[in-house]
């Protein structure tokens, strides 16, 4: 599945082990490509991200760097951050799945429901390679 998902220019992909998965619960809960995004720095992150949920009341999916923390707490940091990572970034995907033990369910935004890329699913080549005999 990482494969296929690595086509788009973001995902994210949420595992949990199955040994404290509850039944009825996803084993992995995955979003691709970004349908709508944000990205923003730390000092008005926060309030721009209740703004985006609130226009996108749907699977939202992100990060928050720790340099959000001024926000809401008088403690700004003072180390530089070199990976050039927006302070603040999430996405409504455009394909989301949840993978169960005995079933996959793909959806998509309720809000902008977008065809599949096509071809959706290209099995990789390695594994539709004949095995070869002997």
């Amino acid at each position: 599945m990482l494969n296929w998902i690595s086509r788009f220019s973001i995902f994210s992909f949420l595992e949990q082990p199955p040994a404290i998965t509850a039944e009825g619960q996803p084993l992995i809960i995955a979003g691709a490509g970004a349908a709508h995004s944000l990205h923003c720095e730390a000092g008005e992150a926060l309030l721009a991200l209740e703004q985006f949920r609130q226009q996108h009341k749907d699977w939202c999916f992100g990060h928050l760097s720790y340099d959000c923390k001024a926000e809401t707490a008088d403690s700004p940091t003072l180390k530089s951050d070199p990976t050039g990572f927006a302070d603040l970034a999430f996405f409504v995907p455009q394909i989301l799945l949840h993978v169960f033990p005995d079933r996959v369910e793909i959806g998509w935004p309720a809000e902008n429901p977008q065809p599949l890329p096509k071809p959706f699913w290209v099995p990789h080549p390695h594994y539709c390679a004949q095995p070869s005999m002997p």
